[in-house]
């Protein structure tokens, strides 16, 4: 039977996973320039690769980005898109989720008992980030 022990060396390489995952789609999403309607196979592309791995829902976003859930459907299928000027403010607002999913991550200790106060602090600035790019889009 595998010990807390043995799965040390696994939850170290899937924990560098995440954070190189959080570090491209980051890069992605800052460096996206809407291009028009022939733009939105990558807007669709981007939009449901950056769904996927901040894995969050489609209620989720909705409430975000204040539209319905089947809007976020559409988009991350790649039927419609935001007009190419609310394509970018999607972009930068998932980007700051991003960055405070990957500074969670960054300052999360590996198999420490308990958890220390940075942790909570970064987990704390991570939810007031949320609160505030929501505050920003309504």
């Amino acid at each position: 039977m595998p010990t807390s022990l043995d799965l040390a060396p696994l939850d170290t390489q899937q924990e560098a996973a995440r954070v190189r995952s959080l570090e491209a789609l980051l890069a992605a999403l800052k460096t996206f320039t809407a291009q028009g309607d022939e733009g939105r196979v990558e807007f669709s592309a981007l939009f449901g690769r950056a769904q996927r791995i901040l894995e969050l829902d489609d209620l989720t976003l909705a409430g975000i980005f204040q539209v319905s859930r089947p809007t976020i459907g559409r988009w991350a299928r790649g039927l419609t898109a935001p007009h190419p000027l609310g394509q970018e403010p999607v972009f930068r607002a998932l980007a700051g989720l991003t960055a405070g999913r990957l500074a969670l991550h960054r300052s999360k200790p590996l198999h420490r008992p308990g958890l220390d106060l940075k942790l909570r602090a970064t987990r704390a600035s991570v939810v007031a980030e949320e609160d505030r790019t929501t505050r920003m889009l309504t």
